[in-house]
């Protein structure tokens, strides 16, 4: 007579079921490793481990299968291969020198256990079970769907475990794994208590993460499983190395007499007001190359003068030799003789990006923002084409002339706002330039309810509408119209691109154009 246990919903029930003496010697497989007896007690498993559910199916249906296939004769593995499919074990690796990433979890839906942590890499701790499983869950949770499909979505999702005390940001996307399309979930998982530094960084890691993440689904759609993985394996370092060099990076108290606003300094008035001009422009995002390390960090002191208590907490000062890192407002770079940073490496910031060489006393600058974002898309594009081949990324500039052009403007605006710096005693210079950066936010909400107020009168903004509205803000000069613009953009995202229009649907359009002729 076959005897059941209760279904996993139910109350919590032992049953006993004496096997035909034919396998009394039998050992069945159970969740205690030293479980070796010939009686099977079958209860519903308190956590939804692998082994537990494996555990429970097999004692539920052993009887059937034994007198059917005489399972007797058979291994652990062949008596499960009877029932269910195979099953995959974790990878747990090590990340090196990590100083505040707890972990990295690469998630799976599977359809017969739900979430399954595929691929773990331990940071500064070994996460235990119950947090890795709990990680899982939520990750993945409601994300089963009737039937997966390979699309382009990639979506973002941020929890906070306040009674593990983790915090957990999250990549989803779908990729083809094991013959089958399925859904999985990238996740970086740190400790509460650095929830204040990781809120100031979700911006920038979410972007990072989305790159790392569209990389590692093109490895699986071009490549086999085993193969995806080492590939994914060896961008992993980059990735943490990037996320510890932003968590350390933050400027210390300015020391005043060090900037360029003291009477000493080398530095001439025009190549002063042409940096300080290509910094606010490119939105306070600069990199300073000089030949020592004193020199370059005295820059950065004067230049984090115009920026806000949250932008100086991602700038930092030249410390030690490293490489150039995306999406910090304000570093420097030293170098014995003159030299530039790679535009491969440029194009990866989010910002335009002012370069100030020291050595020669020169400003270069990419492309204003609202074309920087479209040549950034299309090289991102044509990169992640050529992700798992050798194929060299094709530019997406012109050929001929580089992402970096010298710059020459000189912002009448900022000619005043240093003139009258200058003028004052020393120790009320620092507390002018902070009130000049709190008048242009202020007229940078001018200008936002400028065009708000024409936008309820008209379906766009003309030419002659935007003429008339720099004339009245006193903002005829371009390069004051793209400082204040910058300012504005932080404001309210977007607003560059509509008052200055996008490259690419201009170029569609113009191609259209020429194609009706």
């Amino acid at each position: 007579m076959l005897h059941t246990s209760a279904p996993p919903a139910l109350p919590r029930t032992t049953t006993t079921t004496t096997p035909p003496p034919s396998t009394t010697n039998t050992t069945l497989p159970a969740v205690a490793a030293n479980t070796t007896t010939t009686k099977a007690t079958t209860t519903p498993p308190t956590t939804s481990t692998q082994d537990e559910l494996w555990h429970q199916v097999w004692t539920e249906l052993f009887t059937t299968v034994l007198r059917k296939h005489a399972t007797h004769k058979l291994n652990k593995t062949q008596r499960r291969g009877l029932i269910l499919p195979r099953t995959y074990e974790k990878t747990v690796r090590k990340l090196e020198d990590s100083v505040w990433i707890s972990a990295l979890q690469l998630t799976q839906w599977d359809n017969i256990f739900g979430p399954r942590i595929e691929n773990l890499w331990n940071g500064i701790e070994q996460l235990e079970d119950e947090v890795q499983l709990k990680t899982a869950r939520h990750s993945l949770s409601g994300e089963l769907g009737d039937e997966e499909k390979l699309d382009s979505n990639i979506e973002s999702k941020f929890h906070v475990f306040s009674e593990f005390g983790y915090i957990m940001a999250t990549q989803l996307f779908t990729a083809p794994f094991r013959g089958a399309i399925t859904k999985f979930s990238f996740c970086l998982i740190i400790r509460n208590h650095f929830m204040a530094r990781y809120l100031l960084l979700h911006p920038t890691i979410k972007n990072h993460m989305y790159l790392l993440v569209l990389k590692l689904r093109i490895f699986l759609m071009k490549r086999k499983d085993a193969t995806a993985m080492k590939l994914f394996n060896e961008e992993l370092p980059a990735f943490v190395h990037m996320l510890d060099t932003l968590y350390y990076s933050v400027l210390p108290p300015v020391s005043f007499p060090s900037t360029f606003f003291n009477e000493t300094h080398p530095y001439d008035q025009t190549f002063l007001a042409r940096a300080v001009t290509s910094h606010l422009q490119t939105r306070h995002s600069t990199v300073v190359i000089g030949p020592d390390s004193y020199a370059v960090n005295a820059f950065i002191d004067s230049l984090s003068l115009f920026l806000n208590p949250n932008e100086r907490k991602l700038s930092t000062h030249m410390k030690r030799p490293r490489d150039y890192i995306p999406d910090l407002f304000l570093q420097g770079l030293v170098t014995k003789q003159e030299a530039n940073v790679a535009e491969t490496k440029l194009i990866w910031s989010q910002l335009p990006t002012t370069i100030i060489s020291l050595h020669t006393l020169s400003v270069q600058q990419t492309p204003p923002y609202h074309r920087y974002v479209v040549l950034r898309r299309q090289y991102m594009e044509a990169h992640m084409k050529v992700t798992a081949s050798s194929k060299n990324v094709p530019m997406p500039w012109n050929t001929q002339e580089s992402l970096l052009q010298p710059f020459k403007d000189i912002a009448p605006l900022v000619v005043e706002i240093l003139r009258c710096t200058m003028e004052l005693p020393l120790g009320l210079r620092e507390g002018y330039v902070a009130q000049q950066m709190r008048l242009l936010t202020r007229k940078a909400v001018l200008l936002l309810k400028y065009i708000d107020h024409e936008m309820h009168h008209r379906q766009s903004l003309d030419l002659a509408v935007i003429d008339k509205m720099r004339r009245d803000l006193d903002l005829v000069h371009e390069a004051d119209y793209l400082i204040l613009l910058g300012v504005a953009d932080r404001l309210h995202p977007g607003i560059y691109q509509s008052m200055r229009g996008n490259p690419a649907v201009f170029e569609e359009e113009l191609a259209k154009l020429f194609e009706g002729w």
